[in-house]
């Protein structure tokens, strides 16, 4: 590994853990009031979005056209 990634690496590690321990902060600080901590879970939610917007069910029509691709 290149000394500069490395260094560039190593100063990311500070900023990282700088990030969780402010979300640390701001979850203790919410979490005194049932008002403010339901409000900042829905700024979090906001903030994780959307996961997964699968209906379930499978695309048999689209497994087999993939199947049929990696034959070529």
């Amino acid at each position: 590994m290149p000394v500069k990634r490395f260094w560039l690496m190593s100063n990311s590690i500070d900023r990282i853990e700088a990030q969780r321990d402010m979300r640390t902060l701001s979850v203790q600080m919410h979490a005194g009031s049932g008002e403010s901590a339901k409000k900042y879970r829905e700024s979090l939610m906001a903030e994780l979005g959307l996961v997964s917007t699968g209906t379930g069910e499978r695309d048999v029509a689209g497994m087999n056209a993939l199947k049929q691709m990696s034959k070529r």
